[in-house]
């Protein structure tokens, strides 16, 4: 299965977080979605570049 232009994780991704128990092994649908979206975030989070401060 390709997930070219897809806007969500594949299987694999969530079988990973399964194994490494960051997801439930009988997580939902709703729950695979929630932590796919909380590991997308912390991505943006983690290399958002630094702001100015106002002064």
């Amino acid at each position: 299965m390709h997930y070219l232009g897809a806007n969500d994780a594949g299987s694999g991704f969530h079988e990973l977080a399964k194994q490494l128990d960051l997801l439930p092994k009988k997580a939902s649908k709703a729950d695979k979605e929630e932590f796919w979206i909380s590991e997308v975030n912390a991505l943006y989070d983690h290399y958002d570049p630094p702001r100015a401060q106002d002064e």
